[in-house]
């Protein structure tokens, strides 16, 4: 079953901590784990970085920039692409140049 130790310390993490499941595509995790350990950091440690760093920013982006409201519409701000940090600048560009399509009767409100 396990030392004792291993069960208080399996016991701790799961009253203390929420676990996350994340998909990463073929390749990517080493890329991401490669760009933490020369960061210094485990590869969670990253992720945790990488997710408190976002959050922070974009809420500085959010109160910084107004909203616009009309009836029953609202129009959000647009943000600007961010290079993820283990992304190459290759994919970076390929990422933010590759359009997008969207349903012709994208962002209208039907619901009268």
């Amino acid at each position: 079953m396990g030392t004792a130790q291993t069960r208080a310390n399996n016991k701790y993490i799961a009253k203390a901590y929420d676990r996350v499941n994340l998909l990463l595509k073929k390749g990517e995790k080493e890329q991401v784990n490669s760009h933490a350990e020369k960061q210094g950091e485990s590869l969670n440690g990253f992720i945790n970085r990488a997710i408190k760093e976002t959050i922070e920013r974009d809420n500085q982006t959010k109160s910084t920039q107004p909203t616009e409201t009309s009836g029953l519409h609202h129009t959000a701000w647009e943000q600007e692409p961010y290079q993820m940090p283990w992304e190459s600048d290759e994919e970076f560009k390929a990422r933010i140049t590759t359009p997008t399509e969207e349903p012709a009767d994208a962002g209208l409100n039907n619901n009268f």
